[in-house]
Parts: structure tokens; C-alpha cells; sequence
């Protein structure tokens, strides 16, 4: 298992996206990043075309939620804009779109489900697996990002379900450990240490993360460095 860490980077453009975050190993912070991370969503306001030219040449990864519709014309939008039969097929026709350029270019497009996106659960993430296996797209799996608020009560029941039917998948190339809070019913993934579920249950998900051999990503670089110490805790011997 290689541990990475999300972090900020200067704005900057990396195959025509705007990006503003990376993702790197923690043990080399100044080395190349594992994937560039993107402002926008696949569902954004402006359609993205991919291009050559990039600042970069040695990172040819780039992360984007899959996103949700601001408005799909009815009396419901925002996190049921991505799932509804209108932001469904708007995800899907993107898809079409961005395949062959992505793989003209030799880009592997890493999607990031969360709650309330196009893909948002097991389904439609196992779903879009089968059908795009042979593409150019990948999935970044984050469990507490799938958390709903009404999950809580339940929450280490979801976590087990989530790890079990989605980590191990051959495309999800990369997962990553957090937890999550909730603010007036918008949910934000947080640190670790952070957050509403237990530290009980948040460890028994790391350790099946880390258990898969995939690299794992961390927050940022004081949650990767607790999370190494107490991984050097617990070395036997």
C-alpha cells in the first residue's frame, strides 16, 4: 500500500481543466503527482474538451466528480439533479462525448463519486463499471462520501457494504480514507480525526482500505502523518 495526500496547488490548467488540487505520495511531496484534481464536475456549467497541452506532461490523471445538474427544470435540483432520468442522461452523453478524445490523448479521467452526483451509491458506481470497463474512466472511491445524514445510525453498516462492493473492483484505481460532517443537511468529508462517525468505526474501514493493497489517500499531510504513526504503533514486534 503507497499512502498519498490530497492537497492544494496553485490554479492552473492540466489538459483543459482548471485544477487546483493534487494528489501525491506522502513520502515524496516534491515528486510527480499521482492525478491533478479538477475545479469543475463532469455535470458543470461549461463543457469540457480535452487538450494536449498541459504543464504536467508526466501526470496523465486527472480527478472530477462526476457532478450534479444546478437545475433540471423541475421543483427539484440540487443533489437530486444528479440522479434524476435528466441529469442521468446529461452524465451519460458526456461520457459518449469525452471517450475518445480521453483516449486519444492517453488521459485516464479518475470520477469521484459523492452523495447526490450522477454516481452517488453502489449501483450506479457498480453500473458504470460494467459499462465503461474497457474506457478510458476510472473511480476514485471515497466511503464517507457516499454517506447520506439518514445513513448515520447505520453508518457502520454502510461503510462495511461500500467497501465490500466497490473497493476491490479492477477500476477503481485508488481510495481514499475521511470522515464526514453535515451542515444544514449538505454533507463535507473532513479528516479522520474529525467528524460524526465514531473513530471505532472510521478504523475498522481504514484498515479494510488499506487492506486492498490500493494507494490510499489521505486528507492532508497531518492526517497521513497521524495515520503512519499509528501504523507504526501497531507493527508487530
Amino acid at each position: 500500500m503507497t499512502i498519498h495526500v490530497l492537497g492544494a496547488t496553485d490554479l492552473t490548467t492540466h489538459y483543459g481543466l482548471e485544477v487546483d488540487g493534487a494528489i501525491k505520495k506522502f513520502s515524496d511531496p516534491d515528486g510527480a503527482s499521482w492525478a491533478m484534481v479538477a475545479r469543475p464536475s463532469m455535470l458543470g456549467p461549461v463543457r469540457w474538451i480535452p487538450v494536449a497541452q498541459i504543464p504536467s506532461p508526466s501526470c496523465r490523471r486527472v480527478v472530477l466528480a462526476s457532478g450534479r445538474l444546478a437545475d433540471d427544470g423541475s421543483e427539484l435540483s440540487g443533489s437530486w439533479g444528479g440522479w434524476s432520468p435528466r441529469g442521468q442522461a446529461a452524465f451519460e452523453s458526456e461520457i459518449e462525448r469525452l471517450a475518445p478524445a480521453l483516449s486519444a490523448l492517453g488521459i485516464e479521467l479518475v470520477l469521484w463519486p459523492r452523495v447526490g452526483d450522477a454516481l452517488s451509491d453502489i449501483p450506479s458506481c457498480l453500473s458504470f463499471l460494467r459499462r465503461h470497463a474497457s474506457g478510458p474512466f476510472r473511480l476514485l472511491l471515497e466511503p464517507a462520501a457516499l454517506l447520506d445524514e439518514s445513513m448515520l445510525a447505520r453508518a457502520g453498516e454502510h461503510l462495511e457494504r461500500i467497501v465490500d462492493s466497490l473497493a476491490e473492483q479492477a477500476s477503481v484505481v485508488a481510495l481514499m480514507a475521511s470522515n464526514v460532517e453535515f451542515a444544514n443537511g449538505a454533507a463535507r468529508c473532513v479528516q479522520l480525526g474529525r467528524g460524526v462517525v465514531s473513530g471505532d468505526l472510521i478504523g475498522t474501514m481504514v484498515a479494510r482500505l488499506s487492506a486492498t493493497g490500493k494507494p490510499l489517500i489521505l486528507r492532508d499531510r497531518d492526517d497521513a502523518s497521524a495515520f503512519v504513526r499509528s501504523m507504526e504503533r501497531t507493527k508487530p514486534g
